[in-house]
């Protein structure tokens, strides 16, 4: 073999490949040279299929790593979004979306793996952090950790709050008390809205958003359908959050692989003024939001979603390019809250529950037991008082066992 066809860098039926590589890298943002993409493959030679490509995963990284975004991500604004504003992808006319989340709060995306949601959530959560440095966000993920999100979390100011039912009740409770601060600070001052807070006030409090996604599996851990209207219970105050939080500046954004009445209650809809509906395997899903054209979504057409009549196109946005913008801000900064601590910011970054605990009153534990944990309340209780406090399995009963002065008690749960 001639030292020229030796230096070929990949075989004949990798053209293919190397073509759609080019293509999908470009479509993220990048700008790339074929030889760039031929450099990558060149160790492919045993690659027979597109999918087989795909697959490695580590090329792809190293090959992502090499470029430059072709555009900034505010480029994709017309100028930096408003306080109450969020980016929500571009309409068929070709206008982006922007939507005032004082007046319609909330979105919602349905859809299968793999369409586009979190890519979607992500890039309108980026461009809102680079509009404002005003912005809180907590992001929930009982099932995937909220690994979507990574390129996120450089920021204090974005908290992951993950898997553990503890925390996630925690932080639900944690919210509900900073909606009721403002609920009672904005009455004192007669005034209705945030806005008009700051103006009285003239200073800015943070804009909360709460995202939580795969959606139904939460909805599930607090047991919604039999607990909504228990007042102090999680899925009461998951609705209020939802039902009051607009004129304070909380705000909820919600994805799920699924969207039956089973997983999206019916009661939550209308805190959830834009409903997106990306391509599912079920069409009852797309029925149920009203939303009958995203049947017509193709696979390929990753971060495209029914809305209203028509479409929507959320930006391919990579996670590198994310990571990389929002390492200009101040890492460090946190948005003014009314009951928010910095200390709670740092327990729940690191998943300290105990802390948290710690931190509130007695008379607060004996008032949120339903939503915090009875157990875990208990066990706090027992603690200050000077107990020593174990578990004890029994059963399908709860026992703790506690100890004062050699005396032991045990106390059950039910």
């Amino acid at each position: 073999m001639s030292s020229k066809d030796q230096s070929k860098p990949v075989s004949n039926h990798n053209q293919e490949i190397v073509k759609r590589t080019q293509k999908t890298l470009k479509e993220l943002g990048y700008d790339v040279k074929l030889s760039h993409v031929y450099e990558t493959f060149s160790k492919l030679s045993g690659v027979k299929d597109w999918n087989a490509a795909k697959a490695m995963n580590k090329d792809f990284k190293e090959t992502l790593s090499k470029f430059e975004p072709t555009t900034d991500l505010l480029s994709l604004l017309k100028e930096p979004l408003k306080e109450e504003e969020m980016y929500l992808g571009m309409k068929d006319s070709g206008e982006n979306l922007i939507t005032d989340f004082s007046i319609n709060p909330g979105a919602f995306f349905a859809g299968s793996t793999g369409t586009g949601k979190s890519m979607s959530i992500r890039t309108s959560l980026a461009l809102k952090l680079l509009s404002s440095d005003n912005v809180l966000v907590f992001i929930v993920d009982a099932l995937k950790g909220a690994m979507d999100h990574k390129s996120l979390y450089s920021l204090d100011r974005v908290i992951p709050v993950v898997q553990d039912m503890n925390m996630i009740v925690m932080l639900l409770d944690l919210l509900s008390r900073e909606l009721d601060k403002r609920q009672k600070e904005f009455k004192d001052m007669q005034v209705n809205k945030i806005s008009e807070y700051e103006l009285v006030k003239k200073e800015k409090l943070g804009r909360i958003f709460l995202v939580i996604e795969e959606f139904h599996s939460l909805v599930n851990m607090v047991q919604y359908h039999m607990k909504v209207d228990t007042f102090g219970s999680s899925a009461y105050k998951l609705k209020n959050l939802l039902r009051v939080g607009r004129n304070y500046g909380i705000w909820i954004m919600g994805s799920s692989q699924r969207a039956t009445s089973d997983d999206f209650p019916s009661s939550l809809k209308p805190g959830f003024s834009s409903l997106f509906g990306f391509r599912s395997i079920n069409p009852g899903d797309s029925t149920a939001m009203n939303l009958p054209q995203a049947v017509d979504i193709l696979s390929e057409e990753v971060g495209k979603s029914a809305f209203e009549k028509g479409f929507v196109q959320f930006p391919k946005v990579s996670e590198i390019q994310i990571e990389k913008e929002l390492k200009a801000l101040d890492k460090h900064h946190m948005p003014k809250t009314l009951t928010l601590t910095k200390e709670v910011f740092k327990d729940l970054k690191e998943n300290n529950f105990t802390n948290l605990l710690q931190e509130k009153s007695i008379k607060e534990l004996m008032s949120n037991m339903e939503s915090v944990g009875v157990v875990s309340s208990l066990k706090e209780i027992f603690t200050r008082a000077g107990y020593t406090v174990k578990d004890v399995d029994f059963k399908y009963q709860m026992l703790l066992s506690i100890e004062k002065d050699k005396q032991k008690t045990l106390v059950m749960i039910r």
